[in-house]
């Protein structure tokens, strides 16, 4: 007890001294969507249940954003920065979990990123996330293209998105 008594102050002065935490500026125009976002043309049930959220973690460190009906199981991409390069590890539903890279950003309002590695993929010619791409349109508007790779064939789904208040 009497260690911990005297570690605590040492604990408490290493973390009040970090000075790296990242800002939410760091992430290339996708800290701008933080928050729920519902699908703009929803026709079904399933659809009008579908949400974005996005939201902050570990001192502004990771981006995280869960995916799906929140009244179910969701899937969550978490986006982090590598030094220079912003990286995304998709948890996909398929359990496995494909890593991307953001390319160079041309376009403010373009974000793509694009197949680095995975993990737990038993099979190759197993569905997976090779490229995911976001169009900034305004503050309560984007769209999300997510490309997967099925039996070798790229397969595109794009969702245009609003946010929800």
């Amino acid at each position: 007890m009497r260690l911990l008594m005297t570690m605590a102050p040492v604990f408490i002065a290493l973390v009040s001294g970090i000075t790296n935490a990242q800002t939410a500026a760091d992430f290339n125009g996708l800290e701008a969507i933080e928050g729920n976002w519902k699908l703009v043309k929803a026709t079904s049930e399933q659809e009008q249940n579908f949400r974005l959220r996005y939201h902050f973690i570990a001192r502004n460190s990771a981006l995280v954003e869960v995916y799906g009906d929140p009244a179910k199981q969701t899937t969550e991409t978490i986006f982090h920065r590598d030094g220079a390069e912003l990286l995304a590890t998709h948890y996909c539903a398929r359990g496995n979990q494909p890593r991307l890279k953001a390319s160079a950003q041309q376009d403010t309002k373009r974000l793509q990123f694009n197949f680095l590695d995975i993990t737990n993929l038993n099979n190759k010619k197993d569905p997976h996330m090779v490229r995911m791409t976001y169009r900034f349109i305004d503050k309560d508007h984007f769209e999300k293209a997510e490309t997967y790779l099925v039996d070798g064939q790229e397969q595109t789904s794009l969702m245009s998105l609003q946010r929800v208040n």
